[in-house]
């Protein structure tokens, strides 16, 4: 039970990285270029799957016992308490962006993503596979989500539709860094959920979420490339 955690981080990821990449050989690749119909396609697809969990393994919240070491918090001062669970959610974070960090721009096949995402045609001209990228960059993120759901377990307990409660958000961040840009990604997530944390305070949660997202609005309507949207030549 001590280290049952790490094995559990390596299975999620190993098993939805390998579910990943045959739902998009089977699936997702139909769809390129039409982004109305992927949206669809894989809305439709998630209430699928949440409906055979359902029919698996229950509706019922599931909570997942933490390890000894993880229990209790660390008290900097006598007023300040950091959950130990929650210390390890942010380092186990940083790790797997530095991780990515590193095989997005100090590897081959970093290098062949973004000359794909940054023109296809022109990486397909000097031999790169795009299909094959393409499979391994979608199976990559479904293993990160696999790695966020173990690590989630962490602050509650689960259920089918556990999800769904986070998609709005994460499309927030991503569309609003740039969806090309994995800095523009993290500070985005940090911006907008510092900037939510504070306005909780001085009004209501709902009211809060309505002030981001017209925020977001806003700043798209100004850059609809995001943030940190890449510079590309044309």
């Amino acid at each position: 039970m001590g280290i049952y955690l790490f094995v559990a981080i390596f299975a999620a990821f190993a098993v939805t990285f390998a579910f990943g990449y045959f739902l998009e050989r089977t699936f997702i690749r139909w769809f390129y270029n039409r982004p109305l119909d992927t949206l669809l396609a894989t809305w439709g697809l998630s209430l699928v799957l949440q409906q055979c969990y359902r029919t698996l393994f229950g509706s019922q919240e599931v909570s997942v016992r933490l390890s000894s070491w993880l229990n209790g918090a660390w008290e900097p001062t006598a007023n300040i308490q950091l959950p130990l669970s929650r210390i390890f959610i942010i380092g186990l974070t940083i790790l797997v962006a530095i991780g990515v960090y590193f095989l997005l721009y100090k590897s081959r096949w970093g290098l062949k993503v973004r000359a794909v995402t940054q023109n296809r045609a022109m990486s397909a001209a000097v031999g790169i596979n795009t299909n094959r990228v393409d499979a391994l960059t979608f199976a990559l993120g479904s293993g990160l989500a696999g790695i966020a759901g173990s690590a989630f377990t962490m602050l509650g307990s689960t259920n089918p539709s556990t999800g769904q409660l986070y998609i709005v958000d994460s499309f927030i961040v991503v569309v609003f860094g740039g969806v090309q840009s994995l800095l523009g990604t993290a500070l985005s997530a940090f911006t907008i959920a510092q900037s939510q944390t504070t306005l909780e305070y001085l009004m209501s949660g709902t009211a809060a979420k309505v002030t981001i997202l017209l925020c977001v609005i806003v700043t798209l309507y100004f850059r609809p490339q995001g943030l940190f949207s890449s510079k590309v030549r044309e």
